[in-house]
């Protein structure tokens, strides 16, 4: 029995001895490892380290701020590691190409068209389009007097002349659709004019109507001022309307009889030198290229200064014709 507690306790001995043995070996393991870790948590960077990480930094910023929704070149894939793009790169085609049409911007990275983006010229540039506009121009003489200038019954007391105009439309609305169209034009108008005579025979029962022909034209410089609106906008198919006013100042004039002796262009008076026009006009603009476009444009004048100072008529006009625009 004795020999068996001596055993049991030399047993407890060692056993006691092994653990703290173990123990301490662990302790050591941890001291050392923390030794190891020790220079990584009391690093400091260096002020050379910070200038390169802040350069690095900046530098992704600027890579990371590139404009994915400019237009890719064709043929170009653009890949995302978030959002992959779609791999069907005839429909890439096919976008990019309805960006070139309608001025929308695709986004390759999304696979889609954004909303339309104007072009900066579009709203900022002042001047957006040229238009050259040859007319043919329907005029005659209206007003109080109008019967004694070109009587009633008279033929033809229309004048046709050819005329034209070259306008610009300048952007001062800061709007995609209203405009100032201003311009100088060249409209010839006038009338055929006459003389009413009546003669009545012996009988009483017949009266005869003789109309002896003159004829007044003229020729008018104009500076055209108008709104112009345009449905759709300068760059597409559009129809437009127009009114404002238009200064006249007489360039020439022209006067012709029959030499009968007693009508001149004396009886006439004075041709007054200028002139106001009210116009109003309707047209349709057709895009036949990238710029070009085909303009068809009706407008009508009234003016509203006496022609001359006998007679108390107006210059009244209506030109139709077909020209060309440029869009800048």
């Amino acid at each position: 029995m004795k020999d068996f507690l001596v055993l049991v306790l030399a047993l407890s001995v060692l056993t006691q001895a092994q653990g703290a043995m173990a123990s301490s070996e662990l302790d050591s393991e941890i001291n050392s490892f923390q030794v190891e870790l020790k220079p990584a948590k009391s690093f400091k960077k260096s002020k050379v380290f910070q200038r390169q990480e802040q350069a690095a930094k900046k530098l992704a910023r600027k890579e990371k701020a590139i404009n994915f929704n400019k237009p890719v070149a064709k043929n170009t894939i653009v890949a995302s590691a978030k959002q992959p793009m779609k791999t069907d790169t005839r429909n890439l085609e096919k976008e990019y190409a309805a960006t070139q049409a309608d001025n929308t911007e695709f986004d390759a990275v999304n696979y889609s068209r954004s909303t339309p983006k104007f072009k900066t010229h579009q709203r900022d540039q002042l001047f957006q389009r040229v238009t050259a506009l040859p007319v043919m121009a329907l005029s005659i003489y209206d007003g109080k007097d109008d019967n004694l200038i070109a009587p009633k019954g008279y033929s033809n007391s229309f004048n046709y002349g050819i005329s034209g105009q070259a306008a610009v439309d300048m952007n001062i609305f800061s709007s995609d659709s209203i405009f100032l169209e201003t311009g100088v034009a060249f409209i010839q108008m006038g009338s055929d004019t006459g003389y009413n005579i009546s003669n009545s025979f012996l009988n009483n029962t017949q009266q005869q109507n003789t109309i002896i022909s003159d004829q007044l034209y003229t020729s008018y410089l104009g500076l055209t001022l108008n709104a112009k609106w345009l449905a759709s906008g300068e760059r597409s198919n559009s129809f437009y309307a127009k009114a404002g006013g238009t200064p006249l100042f007489l360039m020439g004039k022209n006067y012709a009889s029959q030499n009968l002796g007693f009508l001149t262009e004396a009886r006439f008076g004075t041709i007054s030198t200028f002139d106001m026009a009210l116009d109003l006009g309707i047209g349709y603009s057709y895009k036949i290229g990238n710029d070009l476009h085909l303009v068809l444009d009706v407008t009508a004048y009234q003016g509203l200064i006496p022609v001359t100072s006998n007679y108390s008529v107006y210059n009244a006009a209506l030109t139709t014709g077909i020209g060309v625009g440029y869009t800048l």
